[in-house]
């Protein structure tokens, strides 16, 4: 095992370490870890405000791997992200060549807007309802917010617990139209543009799809809301 992390920080790092066995010199893993780590550093990028955590795997214990007298060649497998789980592959091409994998987690924290309280359906969010914490940003899947001036007013779509983030899916612009206003209903083409009153069915904030009765035929129809008093007729 410490043959194998030997060979790969010599390779990782760009100088050479002599051919000795560090199968019986457990002191120096520490000093391993640190130098796997600093790589790690020196190749992801964070800003200021974030943190960076490194987890370093194990190499099998029951792999025993030869020392390597020839170069050894480094490669990432294809399809990988800065962060997450990454894999570095070694290759000795020595006779018998051989190949392992050191898998290392990384995570970034990074400070995101959560809910300072449950937040139910419905909820108009103010300052008091949000806090700042730091999540890791990798698992940030569904999207997130870092400034107050991008939630505050907003509306809960979806219930958020306590100390969880905020995200786009769970929030939504304040409505800019309320059921019973009356609306310009836009129609257009390529050649002709029409317009038409009607009423709205439904609220609806920018970008929503509400149901628009139209004035005069009495037809309801679905519409994009585009502005305040104005929606735009799907074509």
């Amino acid at each position: 095992m410490h043959i194998a992390l030997t060979v790969i920080l010599s390779t990782l790092l760009g100088f050479s370490l002599p051919n000795i066995s560090w199968a019986t010199d457990k002191s120096n893993w520490p000093i391993i870890k640190k130098v796997v780590k600093q790589y790690i550093i020196n190749n992801t990028s964070i800003t200021n405000h974030e943190r960076l955590e490194i987890n370093i795997g194990k190499i099998d214990p029951r792999i025993h791997l030869k020392t390597c007298k020839k170069k050894l060649r480094v490669f990432r497998p294809p399809g990988q992200y800065q962060g997450g789980t990454v894999t570095v592959g070694i290759h000795c091409q020595d006779n018998p060549p051989w190949k392992i994998y050191l898998p290392v987690r990384i995570s970034i924290f990074t400070p995101v807007l959560s809910a300072a309280r449950n937040l139910p359906r419905g909820t108009t969010i103010n300052p008091q309802d949000i806090q700042k914490q730091s999540f890791d940003r990798n698992r940030l899947h569904h999207g997130y917010f870092t400034d107050k001036k991008q939630v505050i007013g907003r509306i809960v779509k979806l219930p958020i617990i306590h100390g969880k983030p905020l995200t786009p899916r769970a929030l939504k612009l304040a409505d800019i139209i309320k059921r019973g206003d009356s609306v310009v209903i836009q129609a257009n083409t390529a050649k002709i543009r029409v317009e038409m009153t009607g009423i709205a069915m439904k609220n609806g904030s920018y970008g929503d799809i509400i149901p628009i009765k139209n004035s005069r035929s009495k037809r309801e129809i679905d519409a994009i809301v585009v502005k305040k008093g104005v929606v735009k007729v799907i074509v």
